[in-house]
This record gives structure tokens, sequence and C-alpha cells, in this order.
């Protein structure tokens, strides 16, 4: 029998919230801009690198604060997961339906850049591993969120007994983390952050329908709160500015997560409730209707395109992109927005032709994770 907190959606009340939907695609189309806009390719006697323009150019980390919304994906990850979950809570089939939807596109895009990195390399092309690297790096995430899928079940079980002493309990765990990393030494004890910041987030996505209810004043201290502790965080000497790891740095935020991540985690969710009006006044707009339907797939090919597109550059051009955040390259920015676009747009309408001739056969959308 599945379990259900008091106030939880009934199933037939447990509609899809259109604001969720918003917010994932927003997430994700986030990261591409991102990663498209923001990244400097540098290359070295290994092949390339990503970098960006946060260490070189004077107070961009503060964009970080506002366009490092992964939080956000893992906040609303938590509430479908909630949904489902108040549903039926047997381990199985959630953890096969969710997994189900993930791992094929995830698990190809890997196999595909490790079959072309390791393959050219072999053939002579030595920068070919660490180009691949480059193009399948973006799938970490996807790496964690199919643990917090395994663990939802049992922290489902937890939310039904315990409530909000859980993501409280999981943010001890998480200045813990971070206690005896920086004060004690301990090594590679901040690993464990990578689930205990995320499964953090993703546990408070559990009280999204309470979060909902709550008021403007209510939604304002959530924001300031979250705020307050991010300056004061990163305001120690310890904590870098950036939400994003930065070249020369000793260390990032993000890799493994900080505490600064959750607290930008809980800024986040306040502006985000703020805002939850205007932003679910968008849901049925025919661009974000795109997004909606399509932020798993673009988000998994993205880097693709962004290859292609850099690799066309190097050819059409005869060289390579500008390195270094100069007048050229920022100059570059807009083309860098709209040709790996172009080369995206290509990318789909291939996979819905190949899907298109395939009809036959039952598949499921990566974006169905979140249906």
């Amino acid at each position: 029998m599945s379990e259900r907190p008091p106030g939880a959606a009934a199933p037939e009340d447990a509609a899809r919230d259109p604001l969720v939907d918003v917010l994932r695609a927003l997430s994700l189309g986030m990261v591409v801009l991102w990663h498209w806009v923001f990244t400097v390719v540098v290359w070295h006697a290994d092949g390339p690198h990503a970098s960006n323009p946060i260490g070189t150019t004077r107070g961009l980390w503060l964009l970080t604060w506002l366009l490092q919304i992964m939080p956000v994906f893992f906040l609303v990850g938590g509430s479908v997961h909630g949904r489902a979950l108040a549903r039926d809570a047997r381990w199985g089939p959630f953890v096969r339906r969710r997994s189900g939807r993930l791992l094929p596109p995830s698990l190809a895009l890997a196999a595909g850049c490790a079959f072309a990195g390791f393959g050219l390399d072999a053939a002579g092309v030595t920068w070919a591993k660490q180009a691949a690297l480059l193009v399948g790096s973006p799938l970490w995430f996807i790496g964690i969120y199919l643990v917090l899928v395994l663990v939802a079940p049992p922290m489902w079980r937890l939310h039904v007994r315990y409530g909000v002493l859980v993501p409280v309990a999981l943010a001890v765990a998480a200045v813990c983390v971070d206690v005896l990393r920086f004060n004690q030494g301990v090594a590679y004890v901040e690993w464990i952050n990578w689930v205990v910041v995320w499964a953090a987030v993703h546990q408070l996505g559990f009280h999204w329908d309470a979060l909902r209810r709550l008021d403007a004043n209510a939604a304002g201290a959530i924001a300031v709160g979250g705020l307050g502790a991010l300056i004061g965080l990163t305001n120690m000497e310890l904590y870098p500015r950036s939400m994003v790891g930065v070249p020369g740095e000793a260390l990032s935020n993000m890799g493994p997560p900080t505490l600064a991540i959750l607290a930008l985690s809980v800024f986040q969710a306040g502006v985000v409730l703020l805002l939850a009006d205007r932003l679910e006044a968008f849901a049925d707009a025919r661009p974000m209707r795109w997004l909606r339907g399509n932020a798993m797939a673009l988000f998994a090919v993205h880097s693709v395109a962004y290859a292609v597109f850099y690799g066309g550059w190097v050819v059409v051009a005869g060289g390579h992109p500008a390195e270094e955040t100069s007048w050229t390259w920022w100059a570059q920015r807009p083309l860098f927005l709209l040709g790996p676009a172009v080369v995206l747009t290509g990318l789909l309408a291939i996979g819905r032709t190949a899907g298109g001739a395939r009809r036959h056969v039952p598949t499921r959308s990566v974006h169905g994770e979140f249906r």
C-alpha cells in the first residue's frame, strides 16, 4: 500500500503542476545557454578544456547566483517524485519507471563519446579522449539524479514520518561534511556532499505543495534567509563567490557541492515562490510549450551540437575561436548562441525522423521522466 502524508495530493488530484514543467524547462534551458555562451575552450597538450570568463571579468560571479539553477532542477524533481510516490511508494516499480526513462539516452551518449574518444585516439588523434570527455561531462547530473531516484522511496517514507526534519537533518549533515573537510582536513569526505546536498534539495521538493501555499511574506523570508546565508558564507574567505568553478581557484562550490550551494538552493526556492504566478502564466506560450516538450532532449545533445559547431568553425575559419575573454571573444558570443542552436535543431529533426521510422516500436522519451 502506498503511503501518503496528511495534505498530500490524492491520486485523482495529482494533476501535473504547470509551474513545475516551466521550472524544469527553464533550468535545463539555462544550463544549455550557459554552456554555449559562457564556455571558453582552451587547448592544452592533451586536448580541449572548458574554462569561463568569470575569473577575468569583474563582477560576473554575481550572475551565477541567478543562472546556476541546477538547484531548481533538483527541487522540481523532488516535487514530481513526491507526487508519484504518493500514488505508489513501492521501490521496484518507481525505480524501473524512472531509470528506464533516463538511462537509455544517457548511456547512448556516454557510449558514443567513449567510442569516438578511444577510437579516434587509437587512430592517432591525440586530443580525442579529452574532447569526448568534455562533450560527455554534462551527464554528471544524470548520475546524481539516478542516485536520488534509487533512494527516493525510502526517503519518501522518512518524509511521511518526519516531514521537514528530513531536509533539516540533511542540511546539518552537509554542514558536518564541510567542517570535516575544511576544519579537520579529512581526505575525500567532500565527495559525500555530492549526494547529501542534492538530496536535501530533492527532499525539499517533497514539500512543494506546502511551499506553494505560502504567502508572499513567507516566500520573501525564505529568499532573504537564503540570500543572507549565501552572502555570509561567500564573505568568510572560505567559499568562492561564484557558484560555478572558476579557473585558477583551488575550490569550486559545485564540484563537489558545498554549503554555499545549499544556501543558493534556499534563495532560489524563495525567488521561485515569489515569481510563481508570473512564471506559470508563460506555461502555455508557444516557445515555452516547445521548451517544455524538448528540454531533456535538448540537454542530452546540446554539448554534441556545440562540438559540431566548434569543429565547423575550425574547418571554415582555419583556426580556433578566441580562447581569452577579449573583445573578440565577447563579439563571438552571439555566434556561439545561434550556431549550436541551428545544429541542435538539425539533430532534433534527425532524431524525430529516426523515431518516426521506428514508430511501430514502443519508445519512451527522456523528458517522460517528468510525467
